[in-house]
């Protein structure tokens, strides 16, 4: 007996708007949902790569950026860099820096501001992060 194929949501949410009268933007409504779909797949394949680790790729990302700047950056321009709310950024600078991935420390100009700078152990563990996901 063959089994029946499982139901698409995106077929199936396709369907409801053209039903209920939206078929100008059913086509567009379909492509936005297929590639958030898309990016739900990887980032879970991701963080299931970089589990063994002990690493998200939300996290991932925060050294990837660091990486990129000379290894520190003040917290609100990172923020802006991964386009995540300040909330977000905190929380994932507190996890990395209870990891010892990443330290805060003061901006050398601004009192205001916080700095989170790569240490040694954020950049090793970055490298071996890159090699998994490749």
């Amino acid at each position: 007996m063959r089994r029946s194929m499982e139901s698409d949501p995106i077929r199936e949410a396709y369907s409801l708007w053209i039903e209920n009268g939206w078929s100008d933007s059913a086509e567009g409504l379909a492509a936005v949902s297929s590639i958030l779909r898309v990016n739900q797949v990887l980032a879970r394949q991701a963080d299931q790569v970089l589990a063994p680790i002990n690493l998200t790729f939300a996290r991932y990302e925060v050294l990837v950026v660091l990486y990129f700047n000379d290894g520190s950056m003040p917290l609100a321009r990172l923020g802006k860099r991964l386009q995540v709310h300040q909330t977000s950024v905190t929380n994932l600078v507190d996890k990395l820096e209870a990891q010892g991935l990443i330290r805060r420390t003061p901006h050398p100009t601004d009192r205001r501001s916080t700095v989170a700078q790569t240490p040694t152990a954020g950049r090793t563990l970055l490298r071996k992060a890159i090699k998994r996901l490749n």
